[in-house]
Parts: structure tokens; sequence; C-alpha cells
């Protein structure tokens, strides 16, 4: 009896379907992919606008807090868009930043590889020679 009374409060599954617009154009994300990806939060273009959305988040706060509202509607617009451009945000730091080593310089990088394969190289004779 109790676990009848139990069942009646267990969440249901319900799934959704979404239909997109478009087909996608990726299948999903390999490791090129996702490390491409991690290579935005160093890119001056991306940074920018990054922090284009902040400024438009803010400026929505501003208006929210210190502006006359005509009706409920204009603040719940206010409020929906301060919510979702936290969500962007937080969407694109979690998937630029996770596990990001940071910047890597290439010319340094090459240098390091150069200099390993200088290291392999079994010089012979004598050192006047070369």
């Amino acid at each position: 009896m109790f676990e009848r009374v139990l069942s009646l409060f267990k969440p249901k599954v319900v799934y959704k379907i979404v239909e997109l617009p478009q087909a996608r154009t990726q299948s999903g994300w390999s490791e090129e992919l996702r490390a491409s990806v991690k290579t935005l939060a160093h890119h001056p273009g991306f940074l920018a606008v990054i922090d284009k959305l902040r400024v438009q988040r803010a400026t929505l706060q501003s208006q929210l807090t210190s502006s006359f509202h005509k009706d409920l509607r204009q603040v719940d617009y206010l409020q929906a868009g301060i919510f979702w451009l936290s969500w962007v945000e937080k969407v694109v730091n979690q998937t630029t930043q996770s596990g990001s080593q940071g910047y890597i310089d290439p010319e340094a990088e090459e240098a390091a590889a150069i200099k390993a394969i200088n290291d392999q190289i079994e010089k012979i004779g004598s050192p006047n020679q070369f």
C-alpha cells in the first residue's frame, strides 16, 4: 500500500521532440572541434562580442532599476533580456574556458619542437668539421 502511494508521487519521464528548422552542420563535437572552440577564449574579436553582451546586460539592468516603466510587460522584457544574456555568457564561458590552457605562443612552441629534434640528432666527426 505504501509503495503504491509513493509511486503516485514519483516524477514521470516526459520526452519532448524539438524540430530544428535546418539540418545541423556538425554531427558531433570532435576533439579537434573542442580544441578550436577553446581557442576562442583568447580571440580578440570573440572577446569584443562577449564584452558587447556584458555591456548590453548592464544597460538592461540599469534600465530596470533606474527608469520608470509603463507597465509590467516592459519589466518582464527587461528581466528576460538580463536572464538570457547571463545564460548565454555562462554557456559560452563553460564551453570556451573549461580546461583551457591559455594562449600558447606558436613561435615558442615551434622553437621547442626544433630544439627537441636537434637534441635527438647524433653528430659524428670532429667539432671543427661542421
